[in-house]
């Protein structure tokens, strides 16, 4: 008989229904902003060419999941153009040198598709001319942008704005800006680290002789021995009523990958668990899904799914009371069960 090989132990903690881990686009966020600005005036005597120049800007705003993957937000923002000289068409030869600091709110719109978020958005702006030009001005304010989350903190934006701002004299000032930028999400948890215990040979004592006796024959156990600490990704970590996978399970998967990788005769059971409300049969099939997509990932990652088996268990075995909000969303999730086998001999 061979000796026992120790399983792999994981340490997890489970993500809370907190808005990060609802959906990866939503809370309150700040951010910054960088590109190209193209400007002109127009309007009376105020008539000028087109002309670009750098821009910089702040935001600020509050997302949330209205639908399933649907993103509903509302976003404060202050831009700054630089001043720049724009020739004036009645007047060749002429030129006015000019920038404008624009601020506002929009309405936001998007849908999330993994870590990709398209967007639009739609609002009112003020502005205010610096240079030759300081005249004020209001209008309607809208753009269209693109967002990918780096990490569950940092999301990376495209975005193209434009602005249509007319003071009391009908002098209009258009602005369109072209920017990249940084959003900070507040709220976002880092995953536990994963702890591996370190394998210990077990100590064999010497046998001490025994009298003589007739032989027994004792069949061989072959029981598999499951870790006690599963490792959990809760019900958060995938779309609303689906098996899709969200990038806030990704960093704690990949760091199972590396485990099993590291331990190669370890086998594991991937489980499936739902609370009690809805029908069983969506139950278990809902719960059955999402540990099979949790399986095909970790397959997918370069872990031999003959290691591997998924399992649907529904409302069954809770880790909490199914009447609160707060138990419910703890019964929703999967657990990744760690085995060991107890001998090498053949069973029949």
């Amino acid at each position: 008989m061979k000796q026992n090989v120790m399983a792999l132990a994981i340490v997890g903690a489970l993500a809370s229904a907190h808005a990060m881990s609802a959906d990866d686009f939503t809370g309150f966020y700040v951010g910054g902003k960088t590109g190209v600005n193209l400007s002109r005036g127009s309007g009376g005597d105020f008539d000028t060419t087109q002309e670009a120049t750098a821009t910089v800007g702040v935001e600020a705003g509050y997302n949330a999941e209205v639908a399933k993957d649907i993103i509903m937000g509302v976003d404060a923002f202050y831009d700054y153009n630089n001043k720049t000289d724009h020739d004036l068409k009645q007047y060749p030869g002429y030129s006015d040198k000019f920038g404008s600091q624009v601020y506002g709110a929009d309405l936001k719109l998007g849908m999330q598709f993994d870590r990709w978020m398209p967007y639009a958005k739609v609002g009112y702006a003020w502005a205010k001319g610096t240079g030759e030009e300081n005249g004020k001005a209001d209008g309607m304010h809208a753009g269209l942008g693109v967002e990918y989350k780096l990490t569950p903190n940092l999301g990376l934006t495209g975005e193209w704005t434009a602005s249509r701002a007319r003071d009391d004299d009908g002098a209009k000032l258009t602005n369109n800006n072209f920017t990249v930028g940084l959003n900070y999400y507040f709220g976002a948890r880092n995953e536990a680290p994963l702890v591996m215990p370190a394998v210990v040979a077990p100590v064999i004592p010497k046998p001490e002789p025994k009298p003589e006796a007739k032989p027994v024959v004792v069949a061989p156990k072959c029981n598999d021995v499951t870790t006690s600490t599963p490792v959990r990704i809760d019900g958060a970590s995938f779309a609303n009523a689906s098996s899709k996978l969200k990038a806030d399970a990704y960093s704690k998967l990949d760091t199972i990958v590396a485990g099993a990788k590291a331990n190669p005769d370890v086998r594991f059971e991937v489980a499936g668990f739902t609370d009690s409300r809805g029908s069983a049969k969506l139950n278990s099939k809902l719960s059955t899904n999402r540990a099979l997509a949790v399986k095909q990932y970790l397959v997918a990652h370069g872990i031999d799914a003959n290691r591997i088996i998924s399992n649907g268990y529904g409302p069954e075995q809770p880790v909490a009371d199914n009447a609160s909000e707060a138990g419910r969303a703890q019964n929703r999730r999967v657990e990744i069960r760690f085995t060991k086998n107890e001998t090498s001999q053949r069973c029949n």
